[in-house]
């Protein structure tokens, strides 16, 4: 990957220890939440406008790559930029069905994915453009109350949202480690990242790599106006104080921990001046990947 210019790789393991070996790290996890019919609350949008049509996901796939890659201008969190050949597919290996929120002039501003049988129904992914949007795919899915006997909710979202029910103990929510990411070529991602802060003085850490020497060596990074640069003072790292392995890095950069956090747990060498300057620069929310290959 690195001779051919790869920046990033994703990876779905069937071992997250062997992976490690070669410095992929574990970063997107799902929440998952399982609720039973009978725990189905009463639910209406507040705004009764447009509508709801259900199908076949190769139906829809027109609707929905539109409104996906109207959200995606947005930011993706880790997410995705699809392709067409990864649109056709998604309904060729999965059994999915969907449905697309039309507003009252007709405009497709939303949609579910979803998964049904005979026992429960497993929302795969659900985009949005409004509130509105939101609630009537959401009302959608409750409908189902009187044909299944559980719902279940994949959400790439962490972080969790069970108070939006009025009883949260009726809810089941499990985290669900997802995939791994391989940081390749760490300068070309440390360009290409999108900073919080548009000026930040230079500061000095060191990389650890075992498997990518080139990643490996004290780097000075720094930003004035949005001008990022990155720049290779050293080879070496191993006698530098603040110091970092590739994939605890990786868990910074993404989001997953905050590197505060990843330093407390001795994780990471660096000062705790250093590791408040890195979370005042990165991305603090966590990734979201909905994409499984």
């Amino acid at each position: 990957m690195s001779a051919n210019k790869v920046t990033l790789s994703y990876l779905a393991p069937f071992s997250f220890k062997y992976y490690r070996r070669f410095g992929y790290e574990q970063v997107f996890n799902h929440l998952q939440y399982s609720l039973d019919n009978k725990n189905i609350p009463a639910f209406r949008p507040r705004v009764n406008q447009g509508h709801v049509t259900r199908g076949k996901m190769k139906d829809h796939l027109p609707e929905v790559v539109q409104i996906y890659e109207q959200t995606s201008k947005n930011g993706l969190m880790g997410g995705l930029l699809r392709d067409m050949w990864w649109w056709d597919y998604l309904p060729l290996k999965n059994k999915w069905l969907t449905g697309v929120y039309y507003d009252e002039e007709e405009q497709v501003s939303g949609y579910v994915i979803y998964e049904l049988t005979q026992e429960q129904l497993v929302v795969k992914e659900m985009i949005y453009a409004t509130n509105t949007a939101f609630e009537h795919l959401l009302s959608f899915i409750f409908n189902h109350k009187n044909s299944v006997r559980k719902f279940i909710f994949d959400s790439p979202d962490p972080t969790y949202h069970g108070s939006l029910l009025s009883e949260p103990y009726v809810l089941d929510a499990r985290v669900v480690p997802y995939m791994m990411v391989r940081i390749v070529d760490i300068k070309d991602f440390l360009l290409r990242y999108p900073y919080v802060k548009k000026d930040f003085e230079p500061f000095v850490f060191g990389i650890e790599d075992q498997n990518l020497p080139q990643n490996s060596g004290l780097w000075e990074l720094s930003s004035k106006k949005g001008m990022v640069k990155v720049n290779k003072l050293s080879d070496l790292a191993a006698d530098y104080p603040e110091k970092i392995t590739i994939q605890e890095l990786t868990k910074a950069l993404f989001g997953t921990e905050k590197m505060k956090t990843i330093v407390m747990e001795g994780k990471a060498d660096l000062s705790f001046e250093t590791a408040t300057l890195v979370d005042d620069i990165l991305v603090n929310e966590p990734p979201k990947l909905v994409d499984y290959f």
